[in-house]
Order: C-alpha cells, then structure tokens, then sequence
C-alpha cells in the first residue's frame, strides 16, 4: 500500500485546479496594488526607510489575519462535511487510518492558502530594497506566518473531527484563534504588567499567543528565547491537534440517535404550528440563542467592567494605563464577533438544504419561495433581535459614560461620532450580512465557503478603504473624524448596496439557485417571445 495513499492524490488534485493558480494570481496583485498605493501615499519628507518599515508592518499585519482566520473556512468543515453526507464510514472499510484521512485533509485545504502566501512573499520583501528592514526581520515575520497558518489550519482539522455541524466546528476554531491572539495579549498588557510573576509564569502565558510571535519577530532588540519558545509552543500545539483529530476521527464518525431531539422538535411543531413552517425549520438547527446573546454579553460586561476601572483609576489620581483602550477593543470585539455569527447562520440553513436535497422537497410542496424567505428572516430576527440591542445598549452606555465623567481618551465628539457610526453600522451590516448570506448559501453547498464570500463581499471593501485611509491615503488630506466618516458611510452603503442586490437576486431568481442553474437575466434569448403562435420559448423549453 502506497504510504499517505490521500496526500498524494490530493496535492495532484489540489494543484490541478485552475483556481489554485488563479488565488495566488489574485492575492500576488492586491499586494502589489496595496504596495502600489501606500507608496504613492507616502509625505514627501518621508525617507525610502521609514515607508518601507511601514509597508512591511502594513503587508505583514494583512498576511496574519489570513494565517489566523485560514483555518476557520478551510478546514474547520472539512471532515464534519463528511459526516452529514455519510461519506467518512465508507473510508474506514478500506485499509485508512485515522492519520491517512486527517493529513490528506490538511493537505488539500492547505495547499492553496500556503502558495498564497508564498506569492505574496515577493511583495513583502521589496521593502529590503527601501532599507528600515534587514534580513534577519523579514525571515523572522515569514516563519511565524508560516506557524500561524499551520497551527489555524491543524485546529479547524480537529474541530471538524471533533463535530458534526458546520457551524460548531467554525465556532469553535474561532473562539480558540481569538483566546490565543485576542486575549492572551490583552491580558498581558493590562493585568501581566501591573502584576509581579514570576519568568515562567509569564512566558508560559504568553508564549502561546501568536500575537506576541508575531511581535516578536518585528523587534530588531527582541529576546529570541521569547520568539524560538513562541514557535515552540505553536508548533507543539498544532502537532497536538494533527494527533488528536487522528485519534479522534475513527471514533467520531458513527452516527448517534437522535430521539431525545426529535421528540423535542416535534413538541416545539405542536406549540408552534401557527407560525410559518420554514421558520421552524431554521430555528431547529441554530445556535441556542443563550448562547449567541451570552457570548456578546460577555464582551459587553467586560467593556464595561474595564471602563469603570478606567473611571475609579481616575479618580485616584493615577492613570487608567491600558484599561481604556482594552475596553474599547473588547466593545469592538463584540461587535465584530455579532457581524460573523449572523454571516454565519444566514447562509447555514439554506446551504444545508441545498446540499440534502430539502429544498427541492420544499420547492414542490405548496410552500411558496417568498414565504421560505420570510421564514428565515424570522428566524434570524428571533436570533440576534436581543445581541443587537445589547451592542446598541453598550454603546449608550459608554457614550453617557463619558459624558458624565470624560476618562482619558478622545474628546467627546470623537467618541460620540465612533459609537454612534458603529450603533448605525450594526444595523445596516444586519441588513447587508442577512441577505447576501441567504443568497451566497442558497447558491453554495458549502457552508465555509458561503459565510467567507458574504464577509468578503460586505465586510471586505469598507476595511480596505480604512486601511487605505488610515495607512497614508487619508493623511495630510483628511482629519481624523473626516477619516471616521468617510470610513462609516462607505461601510454603510456597501452594506446596503450589496444587501438590496443580494434581495432583488433572491427574490426573482430564487428556484432557478434552488436548482443549480444560472439565472435568466432580462434579455436572455430563452424568454424572447416566439412570434408563431406567440408561444414562449420560456415555457416550451420547460414544458419539454
């Protein structure tokens, strides 16, 4: 038997493809573009040095978000994908280990996110050329990007191993990746440097973060113990997950009853037969709702709990040092965190259903197609109503706040115009995220793949133009509430613009998605009138 018989054919598979050319392509030019723009940015007073120590900082910060959230839509449905489907069962009758299954996975997924990156390695080293970076710096910040995609990737592989739903095993690598990277350093700035630890516990707490890595590795006067122990904890951390979704896997894929559940769902039918019957359907396989609304309280009672530190700091006669700025991440975090389940569970049910056949059930039965929109609208209304008006409650809250007591940190008017945007950015990202998600699934059988295309689609364009703005374009040119505003507005229109296209699409073409087939634009030759008889060529060609 051929060793790693799944490896090889998926590598031959996976570099076959015409889109694993294709992405490298496309991540290559938006790096030369943003490359291009941030130097046409530049002040004219600025040496060749000091703009290429910012454009390494700028391109390196963007290829660490897609090394720390690669694992989240490549790999953490992998496996779990073949569950539902009842495929995995079949490869344990063959000769496959555990190990054979999990890295021919790691193999397919991985290869076109590591040629990615590896294409943009070129770009990121024309700032060599500028001087302000040396060598030993750059290759440094490649290998903890390489350490950070391989340890994203291994923990989606062991949480798609260790769940059945697509949503649980995105959720919780999400979660793992923000603990590591979000809080970790968080609670190293605000709590570790007041508090006297000892070495050990200190690095013990930090090492894991790839954050710190990362950091690391930019710092010429760094301590390498700090960057080499950094890379040994991510790597062991991610071999742990390699072995224990191996160990996991043979043992995971059998199915479990489901009676205690389906009794359930079928007294919830009885209680609630008046309300729309897809609507029922959806609320079936979502998240509970405790859970969404108590996973932003949290966030929301932290963000409160540091800025009444910040005040009680104040009032001491001291200063808040990093509370401040921890609550108002934390507040941002929340929000972020709100914006990416709804992208999720917006493009879950449909892609389900499309991928098991249900909604061609559905679509024959006298359930109407706007009554199945209606029905997921109301369910995820039902869902995030409380969520949203926790983060809308949470930023009146810090608004009064600083209005009664002005803590350290912006003036009023900065403040007030930043949680105001982001109360009228959840609303109209809501929108946006809700119906290009219901769209995007409908039109996908897999649910990674939809929930990356609606963020790209509604989340990507407004945070790109901030980068621009934020990184050189906007400075000398706009203050900074100008670059507030115009960040907000564009982010608001581009949910709005992308949401209604995603709802004119859906409603008109929303069987021909169902069926996998590409819709009928206006001035299609097939619904051109048929002037004998004046039949429609349209309904012949359905008819036959």
């Amino acid at each position: 038997m051929t060793f790693l018989p799944i490896v090889e054919r998926e590598l031959r598979v996976a570099a076959r493809q015409p889109a694993t050319s294709l992405g490298r392509f496309l991540v290559a030019l938006v790096g030369i573009v943003l490359w291009l723009g941030l130097w046409g940015a530049r002040h004219g007073k600025t040496t060749p040095a000091d703009i290429g120590g910012k454009l390494f900082v700028g391109l390196g910060i963007l290829l660490f978000v897609w090394c720390m959230v690669a694992g989240v839509f490549l790999t953490a449905d992998c496996l779990s994908s073949e569950k539902r489907e009842g495929t995995l069962g079949l490869l344990f009758l063959t000769d496959l280990r555990g190990y054979d299954i999990v890295l021919g996975k790691l193999a397919s997924t991985s290869l076109r996110s590591v040629s990615a990156v590896l294409a943009m390695l070129p770009v990121l080293a024309l700032p060599l050329l500028l001087g302000g970076v040396t060598a030993g710096e750059f290759w440094r910040v490649v290998l903890a990007l390489l350490v950070t995609l391989f340890l994203s990737l291994t923990c989606g592989l062991f949480m798609s191993a260790a769940t059945r739903q697509s949503r649980a095993g995105m959720g919780a690598t999400f979660l793992f990746l923000f603990f590591t990277n979000c809080v970790l350093p968080l609670l190293k700035l605000s709590v570790l440097d007041d508090v006297k630890l000892s070495e050990f516990v200190t690095r013990l707490l930090v090492w894991p973060s790839q954050t710190f890595l990362l950091e690391r590795a930019w710092s010429a006067t760094a301590s390498l113990v700090d960057y080499w122990g950094c890379i040994a904890a991510s790597t062991a951390m991610a071999l742990f997950f390699v072995g224990a979704a191996s160990l996991a896997l043979p043992l995971a894929w059998r199915e479990r009853g489901y009676a205690g559940s389906v009794r359930k769902a079928a007294r919830k039918l009885r209680l609630s037969n008046w309300v729309n019957p897809y609507s029922w359907r959806a609320r079936r396989g979502q998240a509970p709702g405790l859970l969404v609304s108590g996973l932003i309280s949290l966030g929301a009672v932290t963000s409160v709990a540091l800025l009444f530190d910040t005040h009680r700091t104040i009032a001491k006669g001291g200063r808040p040092g990093w509370s401040f700025a921890i609550s108002l991440l934390t507040a941002f975090g929340a929000h972020q965190l709100f914006k990416y389940m709804v992208a999720s569970e917006s493009s879950r049910c449909f892609s389900e259903d499309r991928r098991n056949g249900t909604m061609e059930l559905l679509l024959v039965s006298p359930l109407a197609p706007a009554a199945i929109i209606r029905g997921q609208r109301a369910a995820l209304a039902s869902l995030f109503r409380a969520p949203a008006w926790i983060l809308v409650g949470l930023n009146m809250f810090l608004i009064l706040a600083h209005k009664l007591t002005a803590p350290f940190g912006p003036q009023f008017e900065t403040w007030t115009m930043v949680l105001a945007g982001g109360m009228v950015l959840v609303l109209a990202d809501y929108y946006g995220l809700t119906w290009t998600g219901m769209w995007l699934g409908l039109r996908s059988r897999k649910h990674h793949r939809a929930v990356l295309a609606t963020l790209l689609r509604v989340m990507l364009p407004s945070w790109a133009v901030a980068f621009l703005l934020f990184a050189g374009l906007g400075r000398g040119r706009l203050n900074f509430e100008e670059m507030l505003i115009s960040w907000m507005f564009l982010g608001a229109a581009v949910s709005l613009m992308v949401g209604q296209f995603a709802q004119m699409e859906l409603r008109a073409h929303f069987r021909a998605l169902a069926r996998a087939e590409e819709p009928r634009r206006f001035g299609d030759s097939r619904d051109m009138i048929s002037l004998p008889g004046f039949r429609l060529t349209r309904l012949r060609e359905d008819a036959a």
